[in-house]
């Protein structure tokens, strides 16, 4: 899998359960001639992506980094060689990129160790059994 492909599954992952996700992108994929690419996605119609199970909303998010991998304002596949503070404010860039997908993007999929993404549900939660709260931490500081 390509960090395209990887970004493209992060977003529209967003808010559905993962065998979901992973159900509308095998069909994405058969649409779009065996893999995810910019390409790809480019050729294709937002009508086309909804049917496929997106919304409108996450159809038209996935033709933005499309866009941008496909013009060069961004290089999802030379993310390695980046910062953190720059992959994050690249990624944030792009439209249904959030610091949270942005921070899981960096976290698991470029293998970046030292990241916390502590705006993480689970995150919060470790932290909460860790200090023995009685409630969920609601915010953590970034920085």
């Amino acid at each position: 899998m390509t960090n395209f492909e990887a970004m493209a599954l992060r977003i529209m992952g967003q808010q559905i359960s993962t065998a979901a996700a992973l159900t509308i992108y095998r069909r994405m994929s058969d649409v779009a001639g065996g893999s995810v690419s910019s390409e790809g996605l480019l050729a294709l119609f937002e009508d086309r992506l909804c049917f496929c199970g997106l919304s409108r909303a996450k159809a038209s998010f996935l033709h933005d980094p499309a866009r941008r991998q496909a013009e060069g304002t961004i290089g999802l596949e030379d993310m390695a060689g980046i910062d953190d503070p720059a992959a994050l404010a690249a990624l944030t860039a792009v439209r249904g990129v959030g610091p949270w997908s942005a921070q899981m993007f960096l976290a698991h999929r470029l293998k970046r160790a030292d990241l916390l993404p502590a705006s993480d549900i689970g995150i919060r939660r470790a932290v909460q059994r860790a200090r023995q709260l009685d409630y969920l931490v609601s915010r953590l500081a970034e920085g």
